[in-house]
């Protein structure tokens, strides 16, 4: 969910695979898949043997921004594959047989109930045409615990994110981290479809709200993440899986922890600020409509304001107002 740190990721990803000789007597860790399947990890790209080495992929040790592509991470012997057209574009969707052991439904049907929440959400609202319309290239990957942690940047686990987005369509879903574990305790089953359908909201979210920056990927966290958790309430609305009243007392419970009196609110990326950024989008939407959040949304991309200022800009209200209406909202929670 981290979406500015994955602008950072991106260009980190075509950096790994044109490291100069001069970083070769560095100490570094490879991961290569021998003809059986099988994922080895060896200290050094002279340990791996010669017929495989093309295919290695290899950081020096402190290095964990890379992220492999969905389609090439590594998931082991028994993999789903899945490609389909959709009504948001054409989707590629892979998950280990293991994920399926944690969720009440396949990642297929799950993926799939998605797309059409958010298609019907899109598409009932006014958000703009070339978002209505969006053809994208969906690349979608489940992993587990098993996956080379040379391919998933180490701070991402240990930071306990259940998903995450880069450009242009790519989602990364970590299943046991959804089943409730970060230290990869997987619980069979654990996953309740509204949990892992919230993820999937929240995810594809931040694709929406790219589609909306016109590529730009400004990287504000927490216009970003409010974006993409008020994306997730919203499409809510839409879904047969997701009660979409009670994620909203959650959201407001969650968001009523950053009011600290006297402080002006910071994110800092916990639970409780992805919930109040939510609530500046969801007061714009409230008060002002969706159409405004969207000339909001047009600003930014083609103005180059940040978000505070096209608010400011579009719909007059200041940093104070806005952050009044987001008080009167937590303070009307029933």
């Amino acid at each position: 969910m981290e979406l500015n740190i994955f602008k950072k990721l991106f260009f980190l990803t075509l950096i790994t695979f044109h490291l100069p000789c001069a970083f070769a007597q560095e100490a570094e860790v490879c991961v290569y898949k021998d003809e059986h399947g099988v994922i080895n990890q060896v200290s050094n790209k002279q340990d791996i043997p010669a017929n495989y080495r093309t295919q290695a992929k290899c950081l020096t040790q402190g290095q964990n921004s890379y992220l492999a592509e969905p389609e090439k991470v590594s998931l082991g012997n028994n993999v789903r594959e899945e490609n389909f057209q959709s009504s948001l574009g054409k989707i590629s969707l892979r998950w280990p047989r293991s994920a399926e052991t944690i969720f009440n439904r396949s990642p297929l049907r799950a993926v799939n109930d998605a797309v059409e929440t958010i298609a019907r959400a899109v598409k009932t609202a006014a958000f703009p045409s070339f978002v209505q319309q969006m053809n994208a290239d969906w690349k979608i990957v489940f992993i587990d615990q098993s996956s080379p942690a040379v391919e998933i940047p180490s701070s991402l686990i240990k930071n306990c994110h259940p998903g995450w987005m880069t450009p242009p369509a790519n989602i990364y879903i970590v299943a046991n981290i959804i089943g409730g574990s970060c230290e990869n305790e997987v619980k069979s089953k654990g996953v309740t479809d509204a949990d892992l359908t919230r993820v999937l909201l929240h995810e594809f979210g931040h694709v929406v709200e790219l589609q909306l920056l016109r590529d730009a990927m400004a990287g504000d966290k927490l216009r970003a993440e409010g974006f993409a958790t008020w994306f997730e309430l919203f499409s809510s609305k839409f879904s047969s899986i997701v009660r979409e009243r009670e994620l909203r007392a959650e959201n407001i419970s969650l968001a009523k922890q950053t009011l600290t009196k006297g402080a002006a609110f910071k994110f800092q990326g916990t639970a409780p600020d992805y919930a109040r950024a939510a609530l500046y989008f969801d007061a714009l939407a409230s008060k002002k409509g969706i159409s405004a959040l969207m000339q909001i949304y047009r600003s930014i991309a083609l103005e180059n304001l940040d978000f505070f200022q096209a608010v400011k800009e579009k719909s007059y209200w200041n940093r104070e107002q806005l952050e009044k209406e987001v008080s009167n909202i937590i303070g009307d929670e029933k």
